[in-house]
């Protein structure tokens, strides 16, 4: 018996060491906005909001990996929201690895479009599916879309929020890394799939959902003689009951003797009906995206400026018109030490929609304002 638990400790002690990581951060900000909605029957409705705030985003990753004689890895990453969110595990996948193979990724995580894309620079309060949006900075008059079309982000996601997928990440070899996936269904992540296609809206049918969906991307990583260099391209596609999407990004990165610079941009085709409780389309892809920033380091310091566009042409549908969104921010960060950064900078916005949630000609909405946020960011 003694001989036989010594056996199973030991068993138990090769197994994978579970780890946890994350990000925990912390805000407090000074907004001062104006937003007025249009009614269709011609008036206007000032909406207030808080000019001081306090915001937050924080999250909690269970890591763990071993490799084996033959250099073969295997891992996972469980990632849980710190604060209450309605997808509370979004990202959870398992991982095999090698250096000649590279890496296949099975479960909830992001496709390989995105995970190769490359932005534009920050100085510490980022924009592309960043902070501003991330941490509500602004009041979102969006309904939450941002990040599910070109408005906010030249990220390849358009509802695929972490689905669960198959995807391979290649060696990089000569600068060069390649990534494929394959999106049985569009889905928030760490749901358990259902094989049934789903129905946001009231309906039972079809016509909302986004399935067989694909997403291809190639990054290139280099350094010439102090002079660096990054880029990259994607493309995401899926079936829907209603207009196919497509969609496809690109942006690049470029560095040296301490500056950085570089942008991003995104272009979407088609997309599915979302249907409301009155049946009427509420969403639509069309649309395109660009970003641009600077950013100068040097030692703990580091300061930059970023600017980003969007516009989705056919979003709230049933009639809904155009929707836009500009965001620029002037931001600052001091890193303390290893994990512990200050960040703190000025920021700026203007949105603007016709139509919303297909309502009528009539009716709109106009926000913009600016503001200032300071916040410190730990990573653990």
């Amino acid at each position: 018996g003694l001989i036989a638990g010594m056996a199973g400790d030991a068993a138990a002690d090769s197994r994978i060491k579970v780890g946890v990581h994350g990000y925990h951060q912390q805000w407090g900000v000074y907004l001062n906005d104006d937003i007025d909605t249009s009614n269709q029957d011609g008036s206007t409705t000032k909406i207030k909001t808080s000019p001081v705030d306090q915001k937050h985003n924080s999250e909690i990753c269970f890591t763990g990996e071993s490799t084996l004689d033959n250099g073969i890895t295997f891992g996972l990453n469980v990632q849980l929201e710190a604060n209450t969110e309605g997808d509370q595990i979004d990202e959870s996948y398992l991982y095999v690895q090698s250096d000649s193979m590279g890496r296949i990724i099975l479960g909830d995580e992001n496709n390989a479009g995105y995970l190769l894309h490359v932005t534009a620079p920050d100085g510490g309060i980022s924009i592309d599916s960043g902070d501003m949006i991330s941490d509500t900075f602004w009041a979102d008059t969006y309904g939450g879309a941002s990040f599910d079309t070109s408005l906010a982000t030249t990220n390849l996601r358009f509802r695929d929020n972490d689905s669960g997928k198959f995807t391979y990440i290649s060696p990089r070899f000569a600068g060069f890394q390649l990534g494929a996936s394959y999106i049985p269904q569009f889905e928030p992540g760490g749901d358990d799939n259902d094989p049934i296609y789903k129905s946001r809206g009231t309906n039972t049918d079809d016509q909302d959902e986004i399935r067989n969906g694909y997403a291809l991307g190639a990054n290139f990583k280099e350094d010439f003689g102090g002079f660096g260099v990054q880029a990259s391209v994607g493309y995401l596609g899926a079936s829907t009951s209603d207009n196919d999407l497509s969609a496809l990004n690109a942006g690049a990165q470029f560095n040296f003797a301490g500056f950085t610079v570089g942008g991003a941009y995104v272009k979407a085709f088609g997309g599915s009906r979302t249907l409301d409780d009155n049946g009427q389309e509420i969403t639509e892809f069309d649309g395109d995206g660009w970003t641009a920033g600077g950013a100068y380091e040097i030692g703990p310091y580091k300061i930059g400026i970023t600017y980003q566009r969007g516009v989705n042409d056919g979003f709230n549908g049933a009639g809904g018109g155009d929707v836009r969104l500009d965001q620029a921010n002037i931001s600052g960060t001091y890193q303390f030490g290893p994990g512990i950064r200050l960040v703190g900078g000025f920021f700026a916005y203007d949105a603007d929609a016709q139509n919303p949630g297909g309502t009528g000609d009539g009716a709109g909405y106009d926000n913009d304002g600016w503001g200032f946020a300071s916040g410190i960011k730990l990573g653990f």
